[in-house]
């Protein structure tokens, strides 16, 4: 998928579906939001003290994944697959990975972030799948795309 994507004619905006589980994940997902202010093009950590003043700056959670799919599941080597779920400053709910959860309410709610790291340690146990849809940036990275969210059981 990778290597399709790198290729000169490839569509920059293809979509791919792909099943992989969770090698590795981080502990804590407040770690991993930042402030975006889309007119200065700068990101920063965000603390839970950050707020949003206009509509062009952002909260953004750029979360990394260790994954392995059935091509590299009897190797050792994996795939890096970020979950990206950017907030627009007027958004107070959006569609992301994580049901109803904004990275807002990651860095600021306590119940969000249990909630939220909870459910990263349940993806790393053993037999747990995840069907994703991904797209692959300019720069070879796999991206989880807001069309991909977990489901509730």
């Amino acid at each position: 998928m990778v290597e399709e994507a790198k290729k000169p004619d490839a569509d920059p905006e293809a979509l791919y579906r792909v099943r992989f589980f969770v090698a590795a994940a981080p502990e804590d997902a407040a770690k991993y939001v930042k402030y975006y202010d889309a007119k200065k093009g700068e990101t920063k950590d965000a603390t839970a003290k950050t707020s949003i003043k206009a509509r062009h700056e952002h909260f953004v959670l750029n979360l990394p994944l260790v994954a392995k799919d059935q091509s590299t599941m009897l190797s050792n080597h994996f795939h890096k697959v970020n979950i990206v779920v950017q907030q627009p400053g007027d958004a107070k709910t959006i569609d992301g990975f994580f049901k109803d959860i904004t990275p807002e309410q990651i860095l600021k709610d306590k119940d969000a972030r249990n909630t939220v790291n909870e459910s990263l340690k349940l993806l790393q146990r053993f037999n747990v799948w995840v069907e994703a849809t991904v797209k692959v940036n300019g720069d070879g990275v796999i991206l989880v795309t807001e069309h991909t969210q977990l489901k509730e059981f």
